[in-house]
């Protein structure tokens, strides 16, 4: 090898050497570098993360402050003023306005006094903060209420005068009810006399004076009072009636309804039905025609006839006579008699007096008659 290929073999190694010497001492700073830039943004992220911390606890301790004086006011029942606690027009709730604590003036203290002299409401805070609801003087559950004008009432006056202006106001509500009423009453009787009727009719029909055929199938009862004028024209139609229909039985039900002579008369007829049955036709009949109605005429009409009046009179005070009157009663009470005369045909309740041609409608059974 020459010697000039030996200096370039050397100047070549001498050249790597320098390229080597020159790449690692880039390569060393370089890694200094970016140890010094890591730690550097390390430690720049742990301040921003401490000052974070910072104002956040910032936040929430003045957030906690607040909120912990608005209820510390809200507590406070002396100092307390009106809250608005509402929202606005757009729905969002309006934050309570809280006054501040200052010394009552005079004019509030008068102010304060004049609310409770006039019993005004006012609204105070309870103890846990709330705002109390204004205080309402209760009413009994059994205060009457005015019905036209839905307030409670006090007492029976002003209950008087909300009535009678309105009865004044509108005074056909009175006819109005009176009308219903009727109506009503009308309704319960013949429902309850239908079913009294169903129920009952062999008491009613059996152990009573009648005329006409004892067996007849066709039966009609007469509730009358002695005194009653228009049971004395019913009498004379009904004699007719008789005659005409020999099927009929006619079942008498004397009831005492126009006084003491009415009840002497009563109990003078069922005690000649008692005493002396043959007799009771004409006894009856002159009885029912009779222009006066006292203890003497009914003594006259007795001896009139051959009864003897002693006996009569007995049996008139008598328990068992008065049982009857008392069953007679009560049996007109129970069909729903509301006058005299009233009658029973055919199983059906007729109030009022009845003319041939009524009895003739109501009978209809052309072989019950001649």
């Amino acid at each position: 090898m020459s010697k000039d290929e030996n200096q370039n073999d050397d100047n070549q190694d001498l050249e790597e050497k320098k390229d080597d010497a020159a790449q690692e001492g880039v390569s060393e700073p370089e890694d200094d570098l970016d140890e010094n830039e890591e730690g550097d943004a390390s430690e720049g992220s742990s301040i921003f993360k401490s000052k974070g911390l910072l104002v956040l606890g910032l936040i929430i301790f003045v957030g906690l402050l607040f909120f912990a004086q608005q209820y510390l006011h809200f507590g406070d029942d002396k100092d307390q003023k009106e809250v608005s606690h509402t929202h606005d027009g757009s729905g969002a709730p309006v934050i309570p306005a809280v006054q501040p604590k200052t010394a009552p003036s005079v004019s509030a203290k008068n102010a304060h006094k004049d609310l409770h002299k006039k019993d005004i409401p006012h609204t105070h805070g309870d103890s846990q903060g709330a705002v109390a609801q204004p205080s309402v003087k209760a009413v009994p559950e059994s205060a009457p209420v005015d019905s036209v004008h839905g307030m409670p009432v006090q007492d029976d006056k002003e209950i008087e005068e909300v009535v009678r202006k309105y009865i004044e106001s509108n005074p056909e509500v009175v006819a109005k009810a009176l009308q219903n009423l009727n109506e009503k009453m009308s309704k319960d009787r013949d429902v309850k006399s239908k079913s009294y009727l169903k129920d009952n009719m062999e008491k009613i029909t059996s152990n009573r004076p009648y005329l006409g055929n004892s067996k007849g199938n066709t039966k009609i009862v007469e509730f009358f009072d002695y005194k009653c004028s228009y049971c004395r024209r019913s009498h004379i139609v009904l004699e007719r009636v008789l005659k005409d229909y020999p099927d009929v039985k006619l079942i008498l039900q004397p009831v005492p309804v126009l006084g003491k002579n009415s009840a002497e008369a009563v109990r003078a007829s069922l005690s000649v039905w008692k005493l002396f049955p043959d007799h009771f036709e004409k006894f009856h009949e002159d009885l029912i025609n009779s222009p006066t109605i006292d203890d003497n005429s009914i003594l006259d009409i007795a001896r009139k006839h051959g009864l003897s009046t002693d006996a009569l009179t007995k049996e008139m005070k008598s328990q068992d006579i008065q049982k009857l009157v008392n069953e007679n009663l009560e049996i007109a009470q129970n069909v729903g008699m509301r006058g005299v005369p009233t009658f029973i045909v055919k199983g059906e309740l007729v109030p009022g007096s009845l003319s041939y041609e009524g009895f003739k409608d109501l009978l209809g059974d052309s072989k019950s008659r001649k």
